[in-house]
């Protein structure tokens, strides 16, 4: 009798385990709907070609320090 009744529990058990299985497909299968198909542009007109803009840095731009020999030291 005992062997019985663990029988009829791994049945459902397995049973539950195929049910889940078949309802995790089924939800893979069916129709997804997808979002509607449009465009958000963060920048206005940004395909349009324009040219670059340099915005001159006075501290590059100026003149050298009279103390400044140009050259860079740099670690090997």
């Amino acid at each position: 009798m005992l062997a019985l009744y663990r029988t009829a529990r791994e049945a459902v058990s397995i049973y539950q385990d195929l049910r889940q299985l078949y309802d995790m497909a089924a939800a893979l299968c069916q129709k997804r709907e997808h979002p509607p198909g449009y465009e958000v542009e963060l920048i206005e007109d940004f395909r349009a070609c324009r040219a670059c803009t340099y915005d001159p840095d006075p501290l590059l731009e100026g003149e050298a320090e009279p103390w400044d020999s140009g050259w860079s030291i740099v670690g090997a």
